[in-house]
């Protein structure tokens, strides 16, 4: 690929076509934004013109001529000045806009994602890649629009002047700008690379940290705070390597397009003096021409550092686009109500290529059915709660909800029949109440009673108040009272499937017995329980076992099925 075929790349890659997308709640403001930079420009070409003919004015002694002129660069400075705070005004305004347009655009892709597809990414990535992926992305693309604008026009500005005043200087000058281009193009796979690996070290610090933070507890408890030190500094040290290694890239490049700008200087400096010496050239037009040089050099040196910046903004966006361009999950309408569920010769295997965890699964679930679910770990209990959940698919068979004389497959729009409630605690940051009411907005107070009582609450109710404010994940409570509050979270969204996997391991006895009555005496329900305990046991009208990926079935009075 030539250098002009490398250019077309950049300038025609998806990751820019879907920048543009992305920014389109800010396009209005950039181009306001390019015309305030095209009339700074405008403006600061006009300074070199005006301090030529004030120092040529001072130089002839024509007073009036000194006066008019400095009243004149005085404002074209103060004009200038004026432009840059409107500038900057408006930039803050498109970076704070286009930041949250773009983070809430990946966030909301992210929850619509095929979990199965998500799953493959630490969470500590996909936070650093909605934050710092869309910072750069944001940064680049309202400092690099407008900037491109100025570059542009004063580049073609001063050369047109250059040209009146001695067209000589332009080849001179065009010449060390394009050893930069070439510079810049030569560079482009090196640092986009480099970018990449910067932001994935990035991505592996973050998780790290993250990890460390989520443990703390149990690094403390095992007294590990030198070894989790050790981890982090050792991702820091990847990052900070990395970082390094961009910077010495990007100082090779700088250098390079430096040493010929300063050669072409020095070239034109001394030629402008001997213009002098042979009476060709005025003091006020020397001074004209080493302004005029910068105007030149600027632009050339600013579009190849924003060229640098263009290449880190793509593979921010490419990293972006890997996230944004996952699967998404399959829509359909919401199903509200429902007779029964069937699973028709399921098999199940994750995608990391291990062994099947469910084979040739054939069981129903009526309504009204309270089915206790059984099996050693990681027989593939909870993988069923994920098919019936319609998070994953099967690899062969078919997971059907029938209602009258529809039957639809399992899918987002089956997922609103199931309040789950998984193992472990699944508690919120924030007050009790907010955790109670996470998925039921429209719950009311009574409702919110209801729910307490139910779930055994009301004790803890007494003594704390719904306003209590909890840690992160619940901190402040007991593991039973958090396995609690997330039962009554989801009585509270009124679905008419329950599935509990083991959330009542935490409770001592009574307290669990008395739960499981509450739920039970609810003839509007239909659940599933993963469990053992004989308490769960009694309550159910069904016993699903799971044994080497073969589910057995029984109801009372049955003999056990296949």
């Amino acid at each position: 690929m030539n250098n002009l075929q490398k250019v077309k790349s950049i300038f025609t890659s998806r990751a820019l076509k879907d920048i543009y997308r992305w920014s389109r709640g800010v396009h209005g403001t950039l181009l306001l934004l390019c015309l305030l930079y095209c009339v700074s420009s405008l403006l600061s070409l006009g300074v070199p013109l005006a301090s030529r003919e004030l120092i040529d004015s001072a130089v002839s002694g024509d007073t009036g001529a000194l006066w008019r002129f400095g009243l004149l660069l005085a404002a074209l400075i103060a004009a200038m000045r004026l432009v840059n705070v409107l500038t900057s005004l408006m930039r803050t305004r498109a970076n704070v806009r286009l930041q949250q347009d773009m983070q809430q655009m990946v966030t909301r892709a992210l929850l619509s994602k095929e979990y199965a597809a998500i799953k493959g990414f630490h969470s500590g990535e996909l936070v650093n890649r909605i934050f710092s992926d869309v910072v750069v992305v944001q940064g680049g693309l309202v400092s690099i629009v407008p900037s491109l604008v100025y570059t542009a026009v004063s580049f073609v500005g001063a050369a047109a002047i250059l040209i009146g005043m001695d067209w000589r200087f332009v080849p001179v000058l065009i010449a060390s700008g394009l050893v930069g281009v070439g510079l810049t193009v030569a560079f482009r796979g090196p640092m986009s690379r480099r970018h990449k690996r910067m932001q994935a070290a990035q991505d592996a610090l973050h998780a790290n940290v993250q990890e460390t933070l989520e443990h703390i507890h149990l690094i403390k408890a095992s007294m590990s705070e030198d070894r989790a030190m050790v981890q982090v500094t050792d991702r820091r040290a990847r990052l900070d390597a990395e970082q390094l290694r961009n910077g010495r890239l990007g100082t090779m490049m700088n250098n390079g397009m430096g040493a010929a700008f300063d050669l072409s200087w020095l070239v034109c400096n001394i030629w402008g003096c001997v213009k002098i010496a042979q009476g060709q050239f005025t003091y006020g037009g020397l001074a004209a021409l080493i302004q005029l040089i910068g105007r030149i050099q600027g632009p050339i040196s600013d579009a190849v550092q924003l060229m640098s910046e263009i290449y880190g903004v793509i593979a921010s966006a490419e990293r972006l686009q890997d996230v944004v361009g996952l699967p998404d999950e399959q829509t359909r309408e919401v199903m509200t109500g429902f007779d029964g569920i069937a699973l028709r010769d399921v098999r199940f295997q994750y995608d990391d290529g291990t062994e099947d965890v469910l084979l040739d699964v054939n069981a129903e679930i009526h309504k009204g059915d309270f089915v206790a679910l059984t099996g050693m770990s990681g027989a593939g209990k909870t993988s069923l709660f994920q098919l019936l959940l319609g998070i994953y698919r099967p690899t062969q068979g078919e997971v059907l909800f029938m209602n009258g004389e529809e039957t639809v497959r399992a899918n987002r729009g089956t997922r609103g029949l199931f309040a789950y409630v998984p193992q472990g605690n699944t508690l919120f940051s924030g007050t009790l109440r907010e955790n109670l009411t996470r998925f039921a907005d429209d719950a009311t107070d009574e409702d919110i009673a209801w729910a307490v009582r139910a779930a055994c609450l009301e004790d803890l109710v007494r003594d704390i108040g719904l306003d209590a404010v909890l840690g992160e994940r619940g901190m402040g409570l007991s593991e039973g009272q958090a396995q609690r509050v997330a039962i009554a979270r989801a009585l509270l969204t009124k679905a008419p499937i329950l599935l509990l996997d083991e959330v009542t391991s935490a409770l001592d006895e009574a307290t669990e017995a008395k739960l499981l009555d509450n739920i039970g005496a609810m003839k509007d329900k239909t659940m599933l329980i993963v469990t053992h305990r004989p308490a769960a046991l009694g309550i159910c009208t069904v016993v699903w076992q799971i044994n080497d990926g073969r589910l057995t079935v029984k109801r009372p009075g049955e003999t056990p099925v296949a």
